[in-house]
C-alpha cells in the first residue's frame, strides 16, 4: 500500500501542478488532500460496516480493487495530456534509461516511498493492531470493528473539516519553494 500511495501521491501533485494556476496552487493541493481524505473516510466508514455486519474481509479487498480500477478508469478518460505530441511516436520504455539515470528524482522517489509507507501503516497496521492486540475494557482484548471504523473516521472528518480553511489563511504567505 505505501508504494502504491507512494507513487500514486507524485503523479497527483504533478497533475494538480500542471492544470492548476501558480495562485491558486496551494488550494488545489488542499482539495486533492481532502478528496483523499473523504475518500479515506468513505472507505474506512464502509468497510468497517461491511466487517461488522457480514464478517467478510474478502469482499473488502475485492470491493476495493474494483473501485480502484474505476479511478483509474475515471483519471485515464478525465485528464487530457498538457504536453504537446511529438510527430512520430516513441518506444514505450524509451524514457526509463533518462528516469533511472537522473539521481535525484531516485532519492526523491525512495524517500517518498518510505514516507507514504509510514501513512499506509497508520490506515492498514494500525488498525489492525488495536482490533487483535489493545486491551479494551469491556470488550476483551481488541476493539470492535464499529468502534474503529468510528475513530478513524472522526480523524478523517477533522482531517477534512480543517483542511481547506488551513491552506486558505496560509495562502498569503509566501512558498517554500518558488
Amino acid at each position: 500500500m505505501g508504494f502504491g500511495v507512494g507513487l500514486y501521491w507524485p503523479a497527483t501533485e504533478a497533475v494538480v501542478a500542471d492544470v492548476t494556476p501558480k495562485r491558486d496552487r496551494s488550494e488545489a493541493f488542499a482539495l486533492v488532500r481532502m478528496a483523499d481524505n473523504v475518500g479515506l473516510g468513505l472507505g474506512v466508514m464502509s468497510g468497517g460496516l461491511l466487517i461488522a455486519t457480514a464478517g467478510t474481509y474478502r469482499a473488502l479487498f475485492a470491493i476495493d480493487g474494483l473501485t480502484f480500477l474505476l479511478f483509474f478508469a475515471l483519471i485515464y478518460g478525465a485528464i487530457k495530456e498538457t504536453l504537446p505530441r511529438r510527430n512520430r511516436p516513441q518506444p514505450f520504455l524509451t524514457g526509463w534509461g533518462t528516469v533511472l539515470q537522473d539521481r535525484n528524482l531516485l532519492i526523491y522517489a525512495t524517500v517518498n516511498v518510505l514516507f507514504t509507507s509510514y501513512i499506509a501503516q497508520l490506515h492498514s497496521t494500525l488498525p489492525v493492531y488495536l482490533n487483535r492486540f489493545v486491551p479494551a475494557g469491556n470488550f476483551g482484548l481488541g476493539l470492535p470493528e464499529v468502534v474503529l471504523s468510528g475513530l478513524f473516521t472522526g480523524h478523517v472528518i477533522l482531517t477534512v473539516l480543517c483542511q481547506l480553511p488551513m491552506a486558505r489563511a496560509l495562502k498569503p504567505f509566501r512558498p517554500t519553494v518558488p
